[in-house]
């Protein structure tokens, strides 16, 4: 069986939803840029694995891919270690060969308990779009080859995610070892044997936000212009409660596909104007990135304190979660603190769980 591009438990979420994803997107691996934000990631988990060796790390310091190490990354790093157990075996390469030959994956961390009855699995995410541990495909992968069937009674799954803002940092989910292996494992088994065969199936959803053939996809372009044909046949209309719930769901559904088609084809364009072909309605202009001082901080503040202007930050506490990860109750850090009210969000009914609510 000829080895993919590509094919791996990191990409998990996009592959198992959509196993025509690996094949569709082998001649594309490199089609887009490398963004800012996968680099941050990379450095910040550098700053975990060097922390947890007890090595010096300090911000300004250069990760080893030349992206500078921030406050927020020893914060977050220190966030992970946080929760980790002494035992716990960091970024260790994991060989998937019985899935698919060359498949191999990173486990950001794992550790079983004293009578290795549980796995605990930890994912370290640095970015801001929240991550949900609950059917996460990459862990479960992980599970499946970590999982001792043997007297193992279940798994617990754990993002770990400073800079998710919308939900606590640190969210867990549990499978027993029976589910794992009757319900999630021949799913993941049955996505590869689809994916490798000769006519495997494509499916439009959220994954198609991270495929690299999103814009040379058929399926996500027939699914973009059906949103587009439905536009120009809006008509006005007083929907009830029902109806717009309804409705509302769906859009935003399709909105997501639109989304997922529109960056693939601002890329595609890209690639066209770089080469010299012209885009119709297109083209490049040099985009400048926001002003940052290329002298050390020290001259900086040398400078303006010549001129009589202070240029420092006042000096202010930290917040109160990073307050809480460094130690302080949380019954103290409540007596000091509080949320603003921005008024009623709407958000979206999670029906799975709302199910599982009623089941009991």
């Amino acid at each position: 069986m000829q080895e993919l591009k590509g094919f791996y438990p990191s990409t998990a979420g996009r592959w198992v939803p959509c196993p025509g994803s690996v094949q569709a997107s082998q001649d594309y691996q490199d089609f887009y840029d490398r963004s800012e934000a996968a680099d941050e990631g990379v450095a910040a988990h550098e700053v975990v694995e060097l922390l947890h060796a007890k090595k010096p790390v300090k911000v300004g310091h250069i990760a080893s891919n030349g992206f500078a190490i921030s406050q927020e990354m020893i914060d977050g790093a220190n966030l992970m270690l946080g929760v980790l157990p002494a035992n716990a075996v960091l970024e260790e390469v994991l060989d998937f060969d019985h899935l698919h030959p060359g498949m191999k994956g990173r486990a950001d961390a794992y550790a079983y308990s004293e009578d290795e009855t549980i796995l605990y699995i930890w994912d370290y995410k640095f970015g801001h779009m929240p991550v949900d541990p609950e059917e996460n495909w990459q862990m479960i992968l992980e599970a499946g080859r970590l999982a001792h069937t043997r007297g193992m009674e279940k798994v617990v799954m754990t993002v770990v995610q400073p800079r998710n803002f919308l939900s606590a940092p640190v969210r867990s989910w549990e499978v027993t070892i029976d589910e794992l292996i009757k319900t999630y494992i021949p799913r993941v088994q049955a996505a590869v044997e689809n994916a490798t065969s000769d006519n495997p199936e494509t499916n439009v959803g959220p994954q198609c936000a991270m495929c690299p053939a999103r814009h040379a996809c058929k399926a996500l372009q027939e699914s973009a212009m059906k949103v587009i044909d439905v536009s120009r046949g809006v008509s006005t209309l007083d929907l009830n409660p029902e109806a717009t719930g309804r409705e509302l769901a769906m859009l935003e559904e399709a909105a997501k596909h639109l989304k997922s088609r529109i960056t693939g084809l601002q890329q595609q364009a890209i690639v066209h104007l770089r080469t010299g072909a012209p885009v119709r309605g297109y083209t490049l202009v040099p985009e400048e990135g926001p002003i940052k001082w290329t002298a050390s901080p020290e001259q900086v503040f040398a400078t303006a304190d010549l001129m009589g202007i202070e240029l420092r930050k006042p000096q202010e506490p930290i917040t109160p979660t990073q307050a809480m990860n460094a130690g302080l109750s949380e019954k103290t850090v409540q007596a000091m603190s509080g949320r603003a009210s921005k008024g009623p969000k709407l958000t979206k009914i999670n029906q799975s769980k709302l199910k599982g609510v009623f089941k009991k």
